[in-house]
């Protein structure tokens, strides 16, 4: 599958920069398997994620489970199994990453059809507790063969959420919207041409959340270029978690 690839290189950013990382990839976990991990780590139980990467197949309202192509896959919902889980904090000032179509689509209200469409979406009830999410507003674009569209878009965000601001005399952690752009760029960056699925990717790819919300964690002093790798020093942070 596309997205595991992804998300080793996620869990290898967050663990070169001194997260400790959970790491759920592969073609079978549960909703259940996630709810487990989630609810272990819900501020009150364990200490809270500072990012979650939820690499799944998704709607504005509801994703799969890594067994998605089972007899009966599993669902994850906004309310079931965020929504619930967050009364401890779980996910104040958290960073949520994800590939996911749709993930980061607000739904409108009066759009929805009655008694058929829950109105109440991921962007919805991560903001509701205080979380920033980074995600596509329409679909996710991967590549089966190599790290490309929405992937590389992600590998780049998670490379520049690395980086430190030499702006003062004090190191500081970029902020996660500039950090967005400049991944932006590296992706133009690397491109020969522009197709149409470059520029889709690049347009639904969005954050969801008005406010001034610095990277968790530090490392390169320089903002590298796309596919460029150096490692830092970074001090070790709450965990990241990737999901795929």
């Amino acid at each position: 599958m596309f997205m595991q690839d992804l998300a080793e290189l996620e869990a290898g950013q967050f663990e070169a920069s001194g997260l400790l990382t959970d790491r759920l990839i592969n073609n079978s976990w549960t909703a259940e398997d996630l709810r487990g991990l989630l609810s272990a780590h819900d501020g009150l139980t364990g200490s809270p994620y500072g990012i979650l990467a939820l690499n799944f197949h998704a709607a504005a309202n509801g994703a799969v489970g890594g067994d998605y192509e089972s007899d009966r896959p599993t669902i994850i919902t906004p309310v079931g199994d965020i929504q619930g889980l967050a009364a401890h904090g779980g996910f104040a000032n958290a960073l949520i990453l994800s590939i996911g179509c749709h993930f980061g689509y607000n739904i409108v209200d009066a759009d929805a059809i009655p008694k058929l469409t829950d109105k109440i979406d991921f962007t919805q009830v991560f903001a509701a507790q205080g979380a920033t999410l980074i995600g596509n507003t329409g679909y996710g674009y991967g590549d089966t063969l190599s790290v490309e569209y929405s992937e590389r878009l992600l590998v780049n965000l998670t490379q520049q959420l690395r980086c430190l601001e030499l702006n003062s005399s004090t190191p500081e952690s970029v902020p996660i919207g500039k950090a967005l752009v400049r991944a932006k760029r590296a992706y133009l960056d690397r491109a020969v041409t522009l197709t149409g699925l470059d520029e889709k990717a690049m347009e639904e790819f969005d954050t969801l959340r008005v406010a001034h919300v610095e990277s968790r964690f530090a490392g390169w002093a320089h903002p590298p270029r796309a596919g460029v790798a150096a490692s830092g020093a970074a001090t070790r942070q709450s965990a990241g978690t990737c999901f795929s």
